[in-house]
Parts: structure tokens; C-alpha cells; sequence
């Protein structure tokens, strides 16, 4: 049991499946927190990345305080996101994925005019 009230804590669950329909064990999943958000938490600094791993069910579920920022990783898939997790008591693993920004995609570049000196 997690020591912070758990007003203030939200339970990620997922299940996992391979393509034939039958539950995939095994599946590791890693939430890690952005430093710049883990400092600024009223509740203490939060120093630690939370993993869990999917059972035989092909379940996992993951405790995580409300309005962190971090990455959200998935082995044996190309999933990496940067999430915010949601104030609410629970969320669906892929329903938050589907929020965050994939690292991957291009990104624009912001380019900026400097004057030139001669």
C-alpha cells in the first residue's frame, strides 16, 4: 500500500494480447518521471520510475501520482510517449498512451533570424 493518500494517486491497468487473441505475459511497462515535474510535487520529491510487468492474464496495473509528467515506455513494442498522468482515480494503459506525444514523429524546427555582424 502506497504511503500517500490515494486522493492523490491514479491506477494505470492494461491488458496485453498477442495477434492470435491469447494473453501475452511478460510485457514490461516503465513509467519515469520528468525531474522537472518529480520537484515540484507538494507531496515529497519522487525520485523512482514505477515498472510493472503483465501476468499470466496478460494484466498489469501500476500506481502513479496524479499530474506527474514522464515517459511512458512498453517493451516489445515501438510505444514512447511523454504523458501527463490524469487526475483521476484510474485510466486505461492505451487511453493515456493515446494522450502523449510520440517522440518519434518529426518534429518542426522553430528557426530563428539572427543579425548578422560584419
Amino acid at each position: 500500500m502506497p504511503d500517500v493518500d490515494v486522493s492523490n494517486l491514479c491506477t494505470v491497468t492494461g491488458t496485453f494480447l498477442d495477434a492470435g487473441g491469447s494473453f501475452l505475459p511478460g510485457v514490461y511497462v516503465r513509467f519515469s518521471p520528468d525531474l522537472e515535474t518529480s520537484r515540484v510535487t507538494s507531496l515529497g520529491f519522487i525520485g523512482k520510475e514505477v515498472t510493472a510487468t503483465s501476468n499470466s492474464s496478460g494484466q498489469i496495473s501500476m500506481t502513479l501520482v496524479r499530474g506527474l509528467a514522464g515517459l511512458l515506455s512498453i517493451t516489445g513494442s515501438d510505444l514512447v510517449r511523454r504523458v501527463t498522468i490524469p487526475d483521476q482515480a484510474t485510466v486505461d494503459l492505451f487511453d493515456l498512451a493515446s494522450t502523449g506525444r510520440d517522440l518519434l514523429e518529426v518534429q518542426e524546427l522553430e528557426l530563428i533570424d539572427l543579425p548578422r555582424r560584419s
